[in-house]
């Protein structure tokens, strides 16, 4: 199973090298490229395809509560 099939582009997955939570926006030979969620703050990642599996739903709301309280203490 590839990289695109396991986490297509819009697709959430984790990034267990960083235990992160972003969208897949690309997909190339040697990566993924993530975005972290809105809110979250920081840059787009690559991510190994081998290790990036796709999220689950309680993975996806964790991180995205945890993306708004960040924002909220930031005054966002």
């Amino acid at each position: 199973m590839n990289a695109s099939t396991k986490t297509p582009v819009g697709s959430y997955a984790l990034d267990p090298v960083w235990y992160r939570v972003g969208r897949v926006v690309s997909i190339g030979r040697d990566g993924v490229r993530l975005r972290p969620l809105e809110g979250e703050g920081g840059s787009d990642w690559d991510a190994h395809p081998c290790f990036l599996r796709p999220a689950t739903p309680n993975e996806v709301m964790s991180a995205k509560v945890k993306a708004a309280n960040a924002a909220a203490r930031r005054g966002r």
